[in-house]
Formats: C-alpha cells, sequence, structure tokens
C-alpha cells in the first residue's frame, strides 16, 4: 500500500524527468595525479592536444605566451609567443581543422567591453622551429548584455570554456550567480560579432573548461563547486548538431578533494587529461583520467535535483 509520501516522491520524480530528463548523476570519479607542474605553469587556465602534444596558457597578468607541457615531469617543453595579444584573462583554448583558438574570455567582475578570440594556424604551431606569431582577432559582445557594472565574482557574465566546430565558436559561460551554464555561439572569423545565447545547463557550479571527442561525438566540461572548490566533469553526448545540452549529460564529482580543476582536453577516445590551478591548499598537477574504449562510467545513475 502506497503511503502519501510515496505518492509525493513518485510526483516529484514524475516531476523531474519532464523538467530535467537527460540531466543524470552518476558515480565518482578518480583522476590520477601524473606529475606536479613546474610553478612557471601554476596558474594554468585550460589544455589542448594537437598531434598528441599537451599545450596550455595562463590567465590574467601572465605572458602572452602558449606552453607545450612534458607530461612526463610537468615542465615546459616548447613556449611560442603572440605577438600582437595582450593577455587581458586567457581562460580558454579550442582547435578545429585548421587554427588554434585562445579565449581572451576571462570576465570575472563582468563588465569588460573588450572580450576577444584570438586565432593562429595550427601549422605554425606545429612547426618546431616557430617561437613567435601573430594572430587574427575575434571581438564579440554578449547580445543580451546591457549593463557592465562591476560585480566581481558575483555575475553571470564570465566564461572560461570553448569549443570550436563547424565555422562557429561555442563559448560555455562560467556563472556566479545562477550556478548555470548558458552556451553561446558566435562566428570563428575575424571582426566583430554578437555571441547568441543557445541554451542553458543546470551545472551546479562554475564551468572552467571543454574539450570535444570528435570520434565519438562527445564533450567533457570541467569545473568546480563556487563555494567550496570540489571538482566536477559533466559528460555531453547523444547530441544532434550543435545541441549539445539537448542530449544526456551525466555529472561526476572528482574524488580528489579540494581542487580548482581548470584545464580539460581528450586524449584520443579513452582518457582525459586534466590541470589543476596552484593555491594555498594545492600544487598545480596534471591528471589523468581513464575512460576505457566506450567511455560509459557507471550504470548507477540517479536524477540531478
Amino acid at each position: 500500500m502506497r503511503t502519501l509520501s510515496d505518492l509525493r516522491t513518485m510526483r516529484l520524480s514524475a516531476f523531474l524527468f519532464l523538467v530535467f530528463p537527460f540531466a543524470l548523476r552518476a558515480q565518482p570519479l578518480t583522476p590520477t595525479a601524473l606529475t606536479p607542474l613546474t610553478p612557471v605553469l601554476g596558474e594554468t587556465s585550460d589544455l589542448v592536444r594537437i598531434d598528441g602534444a599537451l599545450w596550455t596558457l595562463l590567465d590574467s597578468g601572465n605572458p602572452n605566451s602558449l606552453y607545450r607541457i612534458d607530461p612526463a615531469n610537468g615542465n615546459v617543453a616548447r613556449t611560442v609567443t603572440i605577438s600582437n595579444a595582450a593577455n587581458v584573462d586567457w581562460e580558454a583554448f579550442a582547435t578545429d581543422a585548421d587554427w588554434l583558438y585562445i579565449g581572451d574570455v576571462g570576465n570575472n567582475s563582468g563588465a569588460r567591453t573588450d572580450l576577444r578570440v584570438y586565432r593562429i594556424p595550427l601549422a605554425q604551431l606545429q612547426d618546431p622551429d616557430v617561437n613567435t606569431v601573430q594572430a587574427d582577432t575575434i571581438r564579440f559582445t554578449y547580445a543580451l548584455q546591457s549593463d557592465f557594472t562591476p560585480a566581481t565574482n558575483n555575475n553571470d557574465w564570465d566564461c572560461e570554456a570553448m569549443l570550436a566546430m563547424d565555422d562557429s565558436l561555442f563559448l560555455f559561460s562560467k556563472n556566479w550567480v545562477s550556478g548555470t551554464c548558458y552556451l553561446y555561439a558566435l562566428p570563428a572569423s575575424p571582426g566583430d560579432h554578437m555571441a547568441v545565447r543557445e541554451d542553458t545547463l543546470n551545472t551546479q557550479g562554475l564551468v572552467t573548461g571543454a574539450t570535444y571527442d570528435p570520434a565519438n561525438g562527445r564533450i567533457a566540461l570541467v569545473g568546480y563547486t563556487g563555494s567550496f572548490f570540489m571538482p566536477f566533469i559533466w559528460k555531453l553526448s547523444d547530441f544532434t548538431g550543435h545541441g549539445f545540452f539537448q542530449g544526456t549529460a551525466e555529472r561526476h564529482d572528482l574524488s580528489i578533494g579540494i581542487t580548482q580543476m581548470e584545464g580539460i582536453a581528450w586524449s584520443g577516445a579513452t582518457s582525459l587529461y586534466l590541470t589543476n590551478e596552484q593555491n594555498i591548499l594545492n600544487t598545480a598537477q596534471i591528471w589523468e583520467r581513464d575512460e576505457g574504449p566506450s567511455g560509459i562510467s557507471s550504470p548507477r545513475r540517479q536524477f540531478v535535483p
């Protein structure tokens, strides 16, 4: 016999299914720490994998340079400087078949009017004799933003994650107030553009990195909760076109304690690389998470509340 409490639980479950049909919480994941990063890379803000090599960038107050990481010891294996770009707050990487995109999109105050993405030819980065390059500039504003009053760590106009796909850039916002993530789209071409909001995901935390696995059509987002710096990963799959939030969205906590996780990059189809920033509690490190051949995690799932 069902009690009144049972009926209420059933109704709540049915409501959650209707509102969040594909938002799932799966078992926690435990990545493996590979090596500490050299102090030069203490403010690592994202990762990208190019021809098997891992590259990172540093955020505001650091040089306008890109750094190839030696994953064996965490040292800098190569440095490439973008000669015509300033590092206001570099936070995101993305690649497509021809270009590397550098997101100067950090906006903790929500007041920036100089947001931009730099792009350089991948061929130049792949040439070991090149150590200085010039970039094209993609300038943009958020189509819905009209108030630029500074509100540090108290706004929903920040961003630290980006993908490039089908001649477009896709930004994943870092929403300090709502704890959600907005998906924005803008052209991946030089000039002045509007970033148009496409969708929202209740990430329950701050998204700080994104990576795409084209072989399996999967996206992974990394971030941490705003109050306690507890890291998590969202895995997005089974979506159509650019409807990244309209397929299966699966959230995993990372069982590594308090860590400001910032960078993420697929390594083929079976592994994820991650990096965390240095702070008073943690040394900057590079991590690896074995995803297995299918990337399937655990059948133990429940709806995200």
